[in-house]
């Protein structure tokens, strides 16, 4: 006759089982894609501005791309795969970022990565898509973000 099972292994056996179900639900962010946001903007006193031909952008096509739809109408934004936000994340992550400290008297310059191109400043910011897990988050601080935090899927715009 088979033993009903204990406490321990009634543990067990949960555990095994809640492991495998949620194997390969913990995702990084930016694992579903993100967002490129880029606007016009004037560069707050501090801010380093990182020209849009330096070595580290030129060749990062979706950041040239709504750079350049970001020139004709003041604000541009792109959505991006995993590939391609892995590609903008390793290109921006390295530059300077500008995190405005005075919200009241500093509130229309936004936070961001600041870039010249064709003589206008812009800023960039990069956000995930959240990642579809109870157990993931792709909730972040400042980090290689931008202003932290990240799109749930309906919000997720077509590209502008």
């Amino acid at each position: 006759m088979d033993s009903p099972l204990s406490r321990r292994r009634m543990l067990r056996l949960c555990s095994v089982t809640s492991i495998a179900a949620f194997s390969g639900c913990l995702a990084d962010p930016g694992d579903n894609g993100g967002l490129l946001e880029i606007l016009r903007a004037d560069a707050p006193d501090g801010a380093t501005v990182t020209p849009s031909g330096d070595e580290r952008l030129r060749s990062v096509e979706p950041i040239q791309t709504t750079l350049s739809r970001a020139a004709e109408r003041s604000v541009a934004d792109e959505r991006l795969d995993s590939s391609g936000f892995s590609e903008v994340k390793a290109a921006l992550s390295p530059l300077p970022f500008y995190e405005r400290s005075d919200l009241q008297n500093d509130g229309t310059l936004p936070s961001g990565i600041y870039l010249r191109h064709n003589g206008s400043t812009y800023v960039a910011s990069l956000w995930p898509y959240c990642t579809d897990s109870i157990l993931g988050s792709a909730e972040s601080e400042r980090g290689d973000y931008g202003r932290g935090g990240c799109l749930n899927p309906e919000e997720r715009p077509g590209d502008s």
